[in-house]
């Protein structure tokens, strides 16, 4: 069995023993209490540099809500980024194409000015690259262990903070965005800056744009943002991003 098969098998044992130990620690507890309904979410992000989206179902376990208490995540995404290598003795620009599904256990928590959630998912993405890169290790199909963590403060009643942050182990890909938000109360929405970072094995992109947030009626969540993405190669493209939140 090659070293590379070794390797992600190792690292979907391990993720399989995190994710056992989550399920053993919520271990059936408040079994029949009535669960809470589950929340879609989906979304885009697009740019002449790549893009990224995902539509998926967050379910709290019985006995938690949205946004309190342990939860499930299933989620099936599209990544595509592109990046400069040099092929048969010439420089070549090579397109990726990466779906990948994901299903993920976390905990959450809330406070007054507060919250913090955490989970860990196991994935499953496959990478085709045009043209062929014979010296890429991302391509084919990879298992993925992936922690995530997304954390957010309050300052006062109008100025708040977020960051959300994932590290996909396999793949060995990194995800950061932080935003800071106020909400003037004659707009109804949440408004501010935001700074992403998204890099992988052959790709690097490093976003600063601006966001706005609002809930609207019957449960729908919608979320824009717009900015500029700066590559590994120091090129720069805009990218626009859509988000949407639906409870069920």
């Amino acid at each position: 069995m090659s070293e590379r098969v070794n390797s992600n098998l190792n690292r979907l044992g391990r993720g399989l023993a995190v994710m056992g130990l989550l399920a053993a620690l919520h271990g059936g507890a408040r079994a029949q209490a009535q669960e809470a309904a589950p929340l879609f979410i989906g979304g885009v992000q697009a740019s002449s540099l790549g893009g990224y989206a995902y539509a998926g179902l967050i379910k709290p376990f019985a006995g938690a809500r949205l946004g309190e208490g342990w939860f499930q995540r299933s989620v099936a995404s599209m990544l595509t980024y592109r990046y400069d290598t040099t092929l048969q003795g010439s420089t070549r620009s090579v397109h990726a194409r990466a779906p990948g599904l994901e299903y993920a256990i976390g905990r959450a928590w809330s406070g007054e000015r507060s919250s913090l959630e955490l989970s860990a998912g196991i994935g499953l993405r496959y990478t085709r690259l045009s043209p062929v890169d014979p010296d890429s290790s991302v391509r084919g199909t990879h298992w993925a262990f992936t922690p995530q963590l997304i954390a957010r403060q309050a300052f006062t009643q109008s100025v708040d903070a977020d960051v959300l942050a994932s590290y996909s182990a396999g793949p060995n890909s990194r995800y950061v965005r932080a935003r800071l938000g106020a909400r003037p109360a004659a707009l109804g929405w949440r408004v501010g800056v935001e700074s992403t970072l998204s890099s992988g094995e052959s790709y690097r992109q490093v976003g600063v744009g601006l966001f706005g947030a609002r809930s609207l009626a019957s449960g729908l969540s919608l979320e824009l943002s717009a900015g500029r993405l700066r590559a590994r190669d120091g090129n720069e493209e805009p990218y626009i991003a859509l988000g949407v939140a639906k409870s069920m």
